[in-house]
């Protein structure tokens, strides 16, 4: 019985050697997956966590084998019979075949940028057209560090990145700051008011992700002198042709009248001095709007003004040439008054940086009282007003003119006056009609120059000069004179 029991013994070994060493070889690479098929799971073990991650997934029966870094591991699993598998996990670099494809779905279709593969090893060459595109390549060196970058900024994306911060700074109301690119470094010109605004300006240009060589001054602000030229042109045209008929018969003075008259003798008288007579008398008046026309009338206006602003740059300067109209403002219980201007108003704020340009924001209305289109409310007559606006935002060199112009306005009217019946006759009817043909047309340009001045600039005395001879001019004017 004892060489029985020592086979026995031998074949139970045998089966557990097979039971331990049945699993087998895994193959991955980092960040591949596998599902492997095991019934009747009690535990799970992995050997080196940093290689390889084994989770339950399904059903129970199956587990996901995870490869997460280089190398080679052991993975353990005890079944509730007491039998247990052995796994040999190897995981390798993953294929640069398939980290090439990943790359490019995650650059798109990004032009200049060319994905290469030396060796094992994936490399990213060429020039990015645009910002984004440059952002979009470091994104994916750091998720993919075994992935190498040579790629580099083109010229024109340090164009767009200066657009972007100059955007970035109007937004966030730093006006006085210009980005400029100059070879391939881009640096800020320009003025801020105070040192926070300072801090504001750094803080916004790490928003927007760019380097950038900061050349703005504190507290230094340019002037910029504005002259504006305001141009109205009105043409008006009056045609009346034909006879006019009356519309009504009209009596002046004291219209009819009738008297009678008779002189009886003086008693005494023979009658040969007797004298009688009778007289009788009738009287009539009127008048009539009667008239025969063949007249053109035209007429030319120019109406000009020439505002001249001096300010600071980045600061608004406003100008208004007419008046004010009052206007009640009632509500239930109380009333108010509300003065609406109206004439010429000029709102500009100019904008100058150091490389020449100026940035003119401009609002340029010119305005009229209407009382063809006023209203009546609670009594009051509240008037209409004729308005032609306009609101742009330009940059210009320095001494370069800005023209707006096109705000055109035509207005065409005609009249016919004509007697019934008649005037409706062919050809004899034009004898009892008449036509009138009124036309007006209005069109309004206005010039805008901005210059960049200083206090002792020959442009700024010229302006003094002029302003103390036309005060000179007007004195002389209003003083005694043997010519008056």
């Amino acid at each position: 019985m004892r060489p029985t029991l020592a086979a026995a013994l031998l074949l139970l070994c045998a089966s557990q050697a097979r039971a331990q060493s049945e699993g087998g070889t895994i193959s991955l690479g980092v960040g591949q997956q596998k599902v492997i098929q095991v019934s009747n799971v009690a535990r799970v073990a992995i050997g080196e966590p940093d290689v390889a991650d084994v989770k339950q997934v399904g059903g129970g029966n199956e587990r996901l084998v995870t490869g997460v870094g280089e190398g080679r591991t052991s993975l353990l699993v005890w079944r509730n019979n007491d039998t247990r598998l052995s796994y040999v996990i190897v995981v390798r670099k993953q294929d640069p075949k398939e980290v090439v494809s990943e790359v490019r779905a995650l650059l798109g279709d990004r032009e200049g940028i060319q994905i290469r593969v030396v060796g094992d090893r994936v490399y990213l060459d060429g020039e990015t057209i645009t910002t984004d595109d440059y952002e979009r390549v470091q994104q994916v060196t750091q998720l993919y560090p075994s992935v190498k970058s040579f790629v580099r900024p083109s010229g024109n994306a340090k164009k767009l990145a200066a657009e972007s911060l100059n955007k970035a700074y109007q937004k966030n109301g730093l006006k006085g700051v210009q980005a400029n690119v100059i070879g391939s470094t881009l640096f800020l010109e320009g003025w801020v008011d105070s040192a926070e605004d300072m801090k504001r300006l750094d803080l916004v240009t790490k928003a927007v992700g760019e380097r950038a060589e900061n050349m703005v001054s504190v507290g230094l602000k340019k002037m910029v002198l504005v002259e504006v030229d305001f141009v109205e042109v009105s043409y008006g045209q009056n045609k009346l042709v034909g006879i006019k008929p009356p519309l009504q018969l009209v009596s002046i003075g004291d219209g009819a009248s009738a008297s009678v008259n008779i002189v009886q003798p003086l008693p005494g008288l023979s009658e040969a001095g007797a004298n009688k007579s009778g007289t009788f008398t009738l009287g009539a008046s009127a008048a009539s709007d009667f008239s025969i026309g063949a007249r053109f009338d035209y007429g030319f206006v120019r109406v000009l003004s020439q505002p001249k602003l001096v300010c600071a740059s980045g600061e608004k300067a406003e100008f208004v040439a007419g008046g004010e109209i009052p206007l009640l403002l009632v509500t239930q219980n109380t009333f108010a008054v509300e003065w609406k201007k109206f004439g010429i108003v000029l709102n500009i704020t100019p904008t100058a940086d150091r490389s020449g340009n100026i940035g003119t924001e401009i609002y340029a209305e010119v305005s009229d009282i209407d009382r063809s289109i006023s209203i009546r409310a609670n009594g009051f007559e509240v008037p209409g007003f004729r308005l032609r606006d306009v609101k742009t935002n330009v940059t210009v060199k320095d001494g370069e003119t800005i023209i707006l112009s096109g705000l055109f306005n035509y207005n065409e009217d005609k009249e016919v006056s004509k007697v019934p019946l008649l005037g409706h006759i062919p050809i004899i009817g034009e004898l009892f009609k008449s036509r009138n043909f009124i036309d007006k047309k209005t069109e309004l340009a206005i010039y805008v120059t901005p210059r960049v001045v200083s206090p002792g600039s020959d442009r700024v005395k010229e302006l003094i000069q002029d302003a103390r001879k036309l005060y000179k001019d007007a004195a002389e004017t209003v003083n005694f004179s043997i010519f008056d």
